[in-house]
């Protein structure tokens, strides 16, 4: 008796699976698991790692900063605030350029210090921020009270340099530069503090002259005078400018001029001594040194220099005429005379 099976199409199939999707399969597998590992663990390290502490350089408000002491090697300078107007101390009191102060004040206060590159203290002398081996040396006072104290040493980037803290090992990074750190007073010195302003009138033993409505004129001569020449000179003055203090106006060559500014009068006493070129002003005790090109702008001038010379006469020449007649001369025979 012949007896017919019935068997599903499907179980006819035979499925034979590819060794390489087998493989890519597996890999895709392993390619999550990992994703999910190195997501988790950055997640761990994220939340285990401590936040990044920053310290300001300066404990204080720079407004509040006094005194300033910046030393290299054996030189130091320091810049004391007086009655709100900073000052050099240690020479005569003489005026600071607060303009330049101001900027490496704020420089200070902007400074952060956030991870030290090195805590060793094997490292300070190579990185030159140790007590005996340093590139500058810098105390900020408060009161007569150290509020901040440290070392600058070498540089370990661009606009970069090390920076140790009295009493610390750990060594940081900070945008600041050594050579803002003046060690001598000249460089902190305000260089035009016998500038003046508003100059109404110039005399010397060569001439005397003074400024009215009209321009400026000679005060006991009625010869005119070269404005530009008389503007030059008076330019010269109110942009002044000393190189150091000296100890006292040496013996030498010497020239007085007065110049008349804002309602006073100023003596201005120069000498040349030694091919160096000093200046003091009578209501200042110091005595400076200055360029050879202010002192010869201001004491060398004489009245012939400031004289205008007499303008033109006037002329009836053709030059456009006289130019072609030279220029042809020869070229075409004279016309005899009848």
């Amino acid at each position: 008796m012949n007896q017919s099976v019935y068997i599903p199409a499907n179980l006819t199939e035979v499925k034979i699976a590819s060794p390489l999707a087998q493989w890519q399969k597996r890999l895709a597998g392993l390619l999550a698991v990992q994703i999910i590992i190195a997501g988790a663990i950055f997640t761990w390290q994220h939340v285990q790692q401590p936040s990044i502490q920053t310290q300001p350089l300066l404990a204080v408000n720079q407004n509040e900063v006094d005194k300033l002491v910046i030393a290299e090697g054996q030189n130091s300078v320091t810049l004391q605030k007086v009655n709100n107007h900073w000052q050099l101390p240690q020479v005569q009191q003489l005026p600071v350029d607060e303009q330049k102060l101001t900027a490496l004040l704020d420089k200070l206060a902007a400074s952060q210090l956030v991870w030290p590159v090195t805590t060793t203290s094997s490292s300070h002398e190579r990185l030159e921020v140790s007590e005996q081996k340093f590139q500058r040396k810098i105390s900020v006072y408060k009161a007569d009270h150290s509020v901040a104290e440290f070392y600058l040493g070498t540089s370990p980037s661009f606009k970069k340099i090390h920076l140790r803290k009295q009493g610390e090992n750990a060594i940081y990074a900070v945008g600041l530069s050594a050579f803002d750190f003046y060690s001598s007073a000249p460089n902190w010195l305000k260089k035009d503090l016998l500038a003046l302003s508003d100059v109404q009138s110039i005399s010397s033993a060569e001439f005397n002259l003074q400024k009215s409505a009209k321009g400026w004129i000679f005060s006991n001569s009625s010869e005119a005078v070269e404005q530009n020449k008389a503007d030059d000179l008076a330019t010269a003055f109110t942009k002044l400018a000393v190189l150091e203090p000296a100890d006292a106006l040496p013996a030498g060559e010497r020239r007085v001029v007065s110049v008349g500014a804002a309602g006073q009068n100023y003596q201005f006493t120069l000498v040349k001594a030694d091919n160096q070129y000093f200046i003091q002003r009578v209501d200042r005790p110091q005595a400076f040194k200055i360029n050879q090109a202010d002192y010869e702008r201001i004491s060398k001038p004489v009245k012939s220099d400031f004289i205008a010379k007499p303008a033109a006469a006037p002329t009836n020449t053709d030059p456009v005429g006289q130019l072609l007649q030279q220029s042809t001369q020869g070229v075409f025979p004279a016309k005899p005379r009848q």
